[in-house]
């Protein structure tokens, strides 16, 4: 970008450019302070040289808005996923020790380096770099960018004393931010200060503590006969709060039937690559003898027998490994905290429509986040939801057979890797994420009411989901003349007497 202003504004009387910015440094502080794209960054850097410009104010001062505007750019660059995995690349990111393969100018040191994926097609990759670099001789700050081996150096700063770099929690991996210091002593503009950019990694991996996952859901493809990989059907909304990444070896069928009626409630996408990878393929699978016994329903351990539950049951902490599947039928209610099944010779895990669930997987440790594993191939993991919400609070791993969600009710599932997944359910919603809301409705009691005599309006409340909540209720009804409004309010006037008990189904705004 060419400056064409008169000479007789950039040629201020020094008692006014003394007192701050001079008018060059004004305008670059107003348009990088909108942060324009790195593209004009660059054009207003090589037009004004930089730190090398003829102008001694501009030579002997460090603009905090351009390092701000390339530290910026650089840290929401830093990290990444490889496109031919859709894992996170464990050696991208932020270091204070490592400046990569291009190293940094003579004499100078490490300040922090940023590297990430250049995505050049689907399935190629290419790795930036971006360092920081220090000269205490000089007192220059420089930023490198390494492309392909070619190094392009641009000095960003000079009369520095001193410029370092800390990150919470810890300049390695993938910090939270990362914060640059610097302090210098030019003779117009001294200066102390500090810079902070936040990171915003891209990532489809597993999640390996309780957090927030950030993959709704992976199908991982195969033989073509078993396209398309990810199909859509029924009517209820599918929310997923996280990504979709479907593998495409689906040639030139749709590989995702019907998948663009899922909705996303956070910053999820759907993309397609080729040659997915498994993101557990690295997990060992738990030791378990098929022979003998099977443990009390409910006891961690090895169940060499088919299992099946029509009860409730709490299920202790632990691993359980089924040998030859697990079905819970009419009437189960499962329950339970930091549970992990592994379905090792034949069978799968099978939900009926009138049975209710709610497992939570551990929140740390190798099988953190995973709730069942499916280890043969050709099996599924059928759910289907009846009249109350269960609750799937962690993954469903079937990396070479398919898991099937149906029925006429609300499911919440952390998340599903599977060589097929299908949708077919009628239902209310299904929610797909980490982490699943534990919800809770008041009052605990109704008012007791009288046959012909108008009800006390009621109004029931949620608590522990994102409002606005939905209301809804399912058989058996409620007594006749009653009703539920969308909000959540009882009313009206009974006519039969009796003692009823209601199922109220709430959603929030994610449809959990």
């Amino acid at each position: 970008m060419k400056d064409t202003r008169p000479y007789w504004r950039r040629t201020m009387r020094p008692q006014q450019r003394n007192q701050g910015f001079t008018l060059i440094e004004l305008v670059m502080a107003i348009v990088l302070g909108a942060l324009i794209s790195g593209v004009i960054v660059a054009a207003i850097i090589t037009s004004l040289n930089i730190a090398d410009s003829t102008s001694a104010q501009v030579k002997d001062s460090t603009d905090a808005s351009l390092i701000s505007a390339f530290l910026y750019r650089d840290a929401q660059a830093a990290g990444g996923t490889d496109p031919a995995k859709a894992q996170l690349d464990s050696t991208l990111g932020v270091s204070t020790t490592d400046s990569g393969t291009c190293g940094v100018p003579a004499g100078s040191t490490l300040v922090v380096r940023f590297s990430w994926l250049d995505r050049q097609t689907v399935s190629a990759k290419r790795v930036m770099l971006a360092t920081y670099s220090f000269n205490s001789s000089t007192k220059q700050l420089t930023r490198r960018i390494c492309q392909d081996g070619v190094n392009s150096d641009s000095v960003l700063a000079r009369a520095l004393n001193t410029a370092t770099a800390t990150c919470s929690p810890a300049c390695t991996g993938l910090p939270s931010y990362v914060t640059l210091a610097m302090a210098g002593s030019g003779t117009r503009s001294p200066f102390s200060y500090s810079l902070s950019a936040s990171l915003r990694p891209q990532t489809q991996v597993r999640p390996t503590t309780g957090t927030a996952s950030t993959v709704a859901l992976l199908a991982l493809g195969g033989a073509a006969s078993s396209c398309p990989n990810l199909s859509r059907g029924g009517t209820s909304t599918i929310t997923a709060l996280g990504d979709v990444t479907v593998a495409s070896e689906c040639s030139s069928s749709p590989a995702m039937s019907g998948a663009q009626t899922i909705s996303f409630s956070g910053n999820g996408s759907i993309s397609t690559l080729s040659g997915l990878a498994d993101p557990f393929i690295t997990l060992t699978p738990p030791a378990g003898t098929c022979s003998g016994a099977n443990p009390t329903v409910g006891t961690p351990g090895t169940y060499p027998n088919a299992v099946t539950i029509t009860t409730a049951v709490t299920f202790t902490a632990g691993t359980y490994v089924f040998c030859n599947g697990l079905t819970l039928g009419a009437g189960a209610a499962i329950t339970g905290t930091g549970v992990f099944m592994y379905f090792k010779q034949s069978g799968t895990l099978t939900v009926d429509t009138a049975a209710t669930i709610d497992l939570t997987p551990n929140t740390s440790g190798s099988y953190a986040n995973l709730l069942a594993w499916v280890a043969t191939s050709g099996q599924t993991i059928a759910i289907v939801s009846g009249t109350q919400v269960s609750s799937y609070r962690g993954m469903l791993y079937a990396p070479s057979s398919t898991v099937a969600v149906s029925g006429a009710g609300a499911t919440n599932i952390g998340g599903i890797v599977a060589k097929t997944i299908n949708f077919s359910d009628t239902g209310v919603s299904t929610r797909l994420g980490l982490p699943i809301p534990v919800m809770n409705i008041s009052p605990a009691t109704l008012p007791i009411g009288t046959v012909n005599v108008p009800y006390a309006s009621t109004t029931l409340s949620a608590a522990g989901g994102t409002a606005p909540y939905s209301w809804t209720w399912a058989a058996p009804a409620l007594p006749a003349g009653l009703s539920l409004s969308s909000a959540g309010v009882i009313s009206g006037t009974p006519t039969a007497a009796g003692t009823f008990v209601v199922t109220v189904t709430a959603l929030d705004v994610t449809k959990a």
